[in-house]
């Protein structure tokens, strides 16, 4: 059997998304009946029924929903497909970075990337979301993971590593080095999306995690971290994070650094990791590493 045309293809897998012709049309720039026209046609040359049309009611048939699902994912590689070679020819970048990570680490040494590379256009997409190089419109990617994909291109970047942090307001209430048990009786400050991290942090200094004060929640690193700098309390600070905050003296480190397991990594497919800017980034970026940040 042919192909249907890319039209029809295109008008339905967005119908059967979103489960409205209207909402399709809008997406899509068409009009209604448009979309209309083009579901009817792919129905009649595929002689399948995609949807059910019922009181002016639409219902996708099992038959549409799976075969919506298997388009979405070949539409989505078309476009990852488009987006990589043509930023070839343009020399954008597009990289998925963790936000925290974005915005401690990142962000900040950027300017001098532009300045060495003024050719190449950036495009930063910050997700804590493993990246899926097939749909996901990406060029290359920072993630932090005990390992990676074997079929993924990685450089190993650094260990992680979770240290307390506070801010120099705080230094006075801790002897210096600040033991453990001191640095135990808080406050305490802690990320919502990682709520065990004082829990292990107290076991391996050998105390009851029972035994710690509530700690106050915050939902992300940069948010125990901006916590800690303003004299809130004590956070557990990851490295690379915690890097410029030491160095500058904005955050002081209570406690010896622990490595949790997990490692940042720079991952990109074997096919882009050789194009012009995410070579010229990735070397860049060992660079920025291996020079201690």
């Amino acid at each position: 059997m042919e192909l249907p045309p890319f039209a029809a293809l295109r008008a339905f897998e967005a119908a059967a998304r979103l489960e409205s012709f209207r909402a399709a049309a809008t997406e899509l720039r068409l009009s209604e009946s448009a979309i209309s026209h083009q579901v009817k046609k792919l129905e009649r040359h595929l002689g399948v029924t995609l949807f059910l049309r019922r009181d002016r009611r639409l219902t996708v048939t099992a038959a549409g929903r799976q075969y919506q699902a298997e388009l979405g994912e070949a539409i989505a590689g078309m476009r990852a497909a488009t987006r990589r070679v043509t930023a070839r020819a343009t020399g954008r970048l597009t990289l998925s970075i963790p936000p925290s990570f974005a915005g401690r680490w990142l962000v900040p040494r950027l300017p001098a990337f532009q300045t060495e590379h003024p050719g190449i256009a950036l495009h930063l997409e910050t997700s804590a979301r493993v990246t899926d190089f097939s749909r996901d419109a990406v060029d290359a990617a920072v993630r932090m993971a005990p390992d990676v994909d074997a079929h993924l291109h990685a450089d190993r970047l650094w260990p992680e590593t979770l240290a307390p942090v506070a801010g120099p307001s705080l230094r006075e209430r801790f002897p210096e080095p600040a033991d453990a048990a001191a640095i135990a009786r808080g406050p305490l400050l802690a990320n919502s999306l990682h709520p065990g991290e004082w829990a292990w942090w107290a076991r391996t200094h050998g105390l009851d995690p029972a035994a710690l004060p509530v700690p106050t929640a915050l939902d992300s690193s940069e948010s125990v971290l901006r916590a800690s700098t303003a004299g809130m309390g004590v956070g557990l600070g990851r490295r690379p994070l915690v890097d410029d905050g030491l160095a500058d003296g904005s955050l002081i480190r209570l406690g010896e650094a622990i490595a949790t397991g997990a490692v940042y990594w720079f991952v990109a497919p074997p096919h882009t990791v050789t194009s012009p800017a995410v070579d010229a980034f990735r070397r860049w970026l060992l660079r920025q590493v291996r020079a201690g940040g």
